[in-house]
Parts: structure tokens; C-alpha cells; sequence
């Protein structure tokens, strides 16, 4: 498959990056989350390329190099763009969220309370994902 050099081309993909990361985060077991990487670093790509593409044209003689795009037509597929993100922004911090809420209860559950009657032990406040 070639690379997409076009601006139309370059959201579409991203788009199509960010659904794999949208599936894969509907139900988001560590397994889930960590096979988003390459889809969203693919998107990322994109994102850099259509940045780059713009720079150096414009927008308007980036739509004229992919073929007759209309400016309402790839703004429309911007906001799309943008909600996509948004998305994925939202589920990747649920998930967090999600897991960071389990490690407390787990941690509480073990027993491990301190002589002020609070969790005892090393805080747990945030999540991180190697990938």
C-alpha cells in the first residue's frame, strides 16, 4: 500500500487509525490498551505529515495536490479528526481512571491501613503504560 500524500488521504487514515484505538479501548484490559500504540502512532505520522504538507503549500494548494478536495470537504473531515481525538483522549483517560480506581480497592482489601485509620503504604496516584 503506498502512503497517502494528500491531505484527504492523511485525515482518512488518521481516522482510520484512531477507530482500531477507539475498538480496542471499549473494553480497555492492559493487553487492549497496549496494542493502541501502533495505531496511534501511525495517526501521529499522518498528523506530522499533513502538518508538514500544510506548511509547505498551504491549504489551499494542499487541496489542489490531492486532487480537487474542497475546502469544506476537508474541514469536515478535520472536525471529524478532532472528535476522533477527542474520543480516544476520553477512553484513554477512563481507562486510567479505571485501573487506578481497581488499584485502591485492591490495596484497601489487603489489608493495608495505617494507625490514622487511612490507606498505609506507597500512594498510588497515577497509571502508567509501557508500550
Amino acid at each position: 500500500m503506498r502512503a497517502p500524500a494528500e491531505p484527504v488521504e492523511l485525515v482518512t487514515e488518521a481516522r482510520k487509525a484512531l477507530e482500531q484505538v477507539k475498538e480496542s479501548l471499549l473494553t480497555p484490559t492492559p493487553r487492549s490498551v497496549s496494542a493502541c500504540g501502533e495505531p496511534l502512532a501511525a495517526a501521529a505520522e499522518r498528523l506530522r505529515r499533513l502538518r508538514v504538507l500544510h506548511q509547505a503549500v498551504g491549504v489551499t494548494g494542499a487541496e489542489e495536490a490531492g486532487g480537487g478536495g474542497t475546502t469544506g470537504g476537508l474541514q469536515t473531515l478535520a472536525a471529524g479528526l478532532h472528535r476522533d481525538l477527542a474520543e480516544v483522549n476520553g477512553l484513554l483517560q477512563q481507562a486510567g481512571a479505571f485501573y487506578l480506581g481497581w488499584s485502591r480497592i485492591l490495596k484497601t482489601a489487603a489489608g493495608t491501613y495505617g494507625a490514622d485509620g487511612g490507606i498505609d503504604g506507597p500512594a498510588v496516584n497515577g497509571l502508567s503504560i509501557k508500550g
